[in-house]
């Protein structure tokens, strides 16, 4: 039996068990115990996600430490009572402190090597790369060609994208600044979809 074989029932058992973890966490009996096991999973089963896709591990970094969160979360046991949100906020802060380090490293990086990150050569990078790499239909390659043939259009997105991400912290400590952000958050990310044909 080929190495690879292995690999590929380990992978599918693994994740078969996170999403057994995950449902069973839904149900009222141990959900904090079901949570944990997910969180230990997830640390199983995303690396080896990391070799089967073209993108960064963005999508995943995540996942781990919110069902950690979770799973440290009293509120979810039905003997506790506790109507305690410290989870929530933490959860909020730790999503939005992702984003505003990621804006702060590229504003602060620009600035130690005396180019601005937001004038748009690494947006048209990762477009001109998705053209190639990853080729959408008609439509969708014809509004990438516009864009990264647009100046003025890329250095308007890359510069709204890091002021965004880094506008971003302001989202724990207002609810209506985290629905803001959240649906600022959503279109975000469907623009990275549309621009860069992000694989399923």
């Amino acid at each position: 039996m080929c190495a690879g074989y292995v690999n590929c029932i380990q992978s599918r058992t693994v994740g078969l068990a996170l999403i057994g973890c995950l449902l069973a966490s839904c149900a009222p009996v141990l959900p904090r115990v079901f949570l944990f096991a997910s969180y230990l999973l997830s640390m199983c089963y995303f690396p080896q996600l990391f070799a089967e896709v073209i993108c960064s591990g963005h999508s995943t970094i995540l996942i781990p430490s919110i069902l950690f969160i979770l799973s440290c979360t009293p509120s979810l046991d039905h003997e506790v009572q506790s109507r305690s949100e410290w989870p929530l906020i933490l959860i909020r802060i730790y999503i939005c402190s992702g984003y505003f380090a990621s804006g702060m490293c590229k504003l602060l990086c620009g600035a130690r090597f005396g180019k601005f990150w937001g004038m748009g050569p690494t947006l048209q990078y990762y477009i001109f790369d998705a053209l190639w790499s990853r080729p959408a239909g008609p439509t969708v390659r014809r509004i990438q060609e516009t864009a990264i043939t647009a100046p003025r259009i890329m250095t308007f997105l890359a510069t709204s994208s890091m002021f965004f991400e880094i506008g971003f912290i302001s989202a724990p400590f207002s609810d209506m600044m985290s629905v803001f952000f959240g649906l600022n958050g959503l279109a975000f990310h469907a623009g990275i979809m549309l621009f860069q044909v992000l694989p399923p």
